[in-house]
């Protein structure tokens, strides 16, 4: 069970240039489509450059991820859009979100 697309939206509008948001919506709402995006999100070019940040090679890992975004801000759980069908979807730990996908 996928819940609320709200967060989906939300992440839509939050990250993605003004301009391709509308086709992003349209692709969150269309199941197959959506399986599609994901399957792209670890080669995704389409994030708006303002909100991109780059990570030292020593510090790509979920320890030091983890440690970045809490000092951003970021809370312990977070929404999850992966390939990873068991998190996909599910609001989890942010820890645990980021030893399962990072690397994956």
């Amino acid at each position: 069970m996928r819940p609320l697309v709200n967060h989906e939206e939300e992440s839509v509008k939050a990250f993605i240039p003004t301009h391709r948001q509308e086709r992003f919506l349209e692709i969150i709402a269309k199941p197959k489509m959506r399986k599609k995006l994901l399957s792209e999100l670890s080669h995704f070019k389409d994030l708006n450059p303002t909100f991109m940040v780059a990570i030292p090679a020593g510090q790509q890992n979920p320890l030091a991820l983890a440690q970045l975004l809490k000092a951003k801000g970021a809370g312990k759980k977070c929404y999850v859009m992966s390939e990873n069908s068991r998190l996909d979807g599910h609001e989890v730990d942010l820890d645990t979100a980021l030893k399962e996908t990072v690397g994956y």
